[in-house]
């Protein structure tokens, strides 16, 4: 006798062996295409996983494409955003060339979520990457660069500084302005004060 398949909460029919149930509302996981198919199976309903196909990988990025890391200090890791299903992620081999370049000695990259990870332990003049994520339809890519140095220059207290500089600069000249101005006016109401007095004297 075949084995038959009661309904379920995702399949509500009863079904025989090798019936196929095509569900009218479930969709597919997001970056694929197809339907959401079950088949009846040894008395079960089993989704048939290769009815969603996936869909060419697109828009992959990772919030910061140039990445300055200090020696033997852990980098913040970071993962990129794509839209793709099941990808894997790997660096690109640069034409006439037979292996990828390597990232810096203790930093790596996840095959799995394309995460940049880890604590460089050699320094490393500035190099670029192309990073892919790839499934069985097609890649995305990602250019990013990363620089290994013993010293981090932090522009962003650079620039607080040259500001305070100059808003220093400008108060010391403000000051300088008005006592300028000050001297000049008292210059000029003694010499109208002593002139005023003289012409009485020459009065009396």
């Amino acid at each position: 006798m075949a084995s038959q398949c009661s309904p379920t909460a995702d399949v509500p029919v009863q079904g025989q062996e090798n019936d196929i149930y095509e569900h009218p509302t479930k969709k597919c996981p997001d970056y694929t295409e197809g339907k959401v198919v079950y088949r009846c199976r040894s008395g079960q309903w089993n989704q048939i996983t290769d009815r969603c196909k996936p869909l060419e990988p697109k828009d992959l990025s990772y919030a910061s494409t140039d990445f300055e890391l200090l020696i033997n200090q852990p980098m913040v890791s970071v993962t990129p955003s794509v839209k793709g299903y099941q990808c894997k992620f790997l660096i690109k081999t640069p034409a006439g060339e037979i292996t990828p370049p390597a990232l810096p000695a203790g930093i790596s990259l996840s095959s799995t979520d394309g995460t940049i990870s880890g604590t460089p332990t050699e320094l490393k003049e500035k190099f670029t990457y192309t990073i892919i994520a790839r499934n069985d339809v097609g890649d995305a890519e990602a250019v990013i660069s990363i620089l290994v140095t013993s010293e981090k220059g932090n522009t962003v207290m650079w620039v607080i500084i040259i500001v305070l500089a100059v808003l220093i600069l400008a108060v010391i000249g403000l000051c300088l302005f008005f006592r300028i101005r000050g001297t000049g006016r008292n210059t000029h109401k003694a010499r109208a004060l002593k002139a005023t007095a003289a012409s009485k004297t020459n009065r009396v």
